[in-house]
């Protein structure tokens, strides 16, 4: 064979491993033993909390978890929130490397609402950038006791004319004739 065949053979060759080594690794999802390009640091979770039949008027310390998936200390520095009525309760917090934190928030759950949702971003810390993640918290609030629910639980008040006409068998006085001026 000539210099010039067998070279050509050989980048052939090779150029067919490297296309099939790409496509191996294309479909497995990256090279064993390295982290794959998409790979995310941590996960907040859940991304959306939703809360079945709160009261009016009352709050509640509801949980969201940092899964810290590095192999460094990822923190939460901030939070930012669409209304008052969703406040840290332990912000800042660091969740060690390969550890899961609690983000604690309290909501409240103002009167005359129907229904809550609200918008809470997280600032998250990690070493290389400082990212918001948004998270959701939802609930439907228990409608107030309707002023017929209530009746049907209390006695009624009776009025004095009532109590007249429901005691028959008392002796009334009639006024005298003789004494009226006859």
């Amino acid at each position: 064979m000539k210099k010039g065949k067998w070279f050509s053979a050989v980048w052939a060759l090779l150029f067919i491993a490297f296309i099939a080594v790409g496509v191996y690794l294309w479909f497995t999802g990256g090279i064993p033993g390295l982290p794959s390009p998409d790979a995310r640091e941590y996960v907040v979770c859940p991304e959306h909390l939703h809360l079945e039949d709160r009261q009016p008027g009352s709050s509640e310390i509801v949980t969201f978890y940092l899964v810290n998936l590095s192999k460094k200390e990822i923190s939460v520095v901030g939070e930012k929130s669409s209304c008052s009525c969703a406040l840290s309760e332990n912000i800042p917090i660091t969740v060690p490397p390969k550890e899961t934190g609690e983000i604690k928030m309290r909501v409240g759950f103002y009167e005359g609402i129907s229904s809550y949702d609200q918008k809470v971003s997280f600032m998250v810390a990690t070493p290389k950038h400082l990212e918001m993640v948004p998270v959701r918290i939802s609930a439907s609030i228990a409608a107030p006791p309707t002023d017929g629910a209530e009746a049907d639980t209390e006695p009624e008040p009776q009025d004095s004319a009532a109590e007249e006409s429901a005691a028959p068998d008392e002796p009334r006085e009639e006024p005298n004739k003789s004494e009226a001026g006859e």
